[in-house]
């Protein structure tokens, strides 16, 4: 077997994973896959927290709390 080392965008991270996943395992496995936050610059910092913060979901506080605790009431 051969190893190589890709760094893929967020974009297509997921096509290229469900892509993976179409091999047998035998043929094709992940070796390693860690997530770079590490940002070379000030600019690409604050660019990712802007997409961060455009793509995230925030909750209240007390509704975390409630939603927490009627999972665990569940369970």
């Amino acid at each position: 077997m051969h190893t190589i080392k890709l760094s893929v965008s967020d974009e297509i991270y997921a096509q290229i994973v469900s892509l993976f996943q179409t091999f047998p395992s035998n043929e094709l496995k992940v070796v390693e896959d860690t997530p770079s936050f590490v940002v070379s610059d000030v600019d690409e910092a604050k660019e990712r927290v802007f997409q961060a913060e455009k793509n995230a979901k925030y909750i209240d506080h007390d509704e975390f709390v409630k939603e927490i605790d009627s999972h665990i009431d569940s369970l």
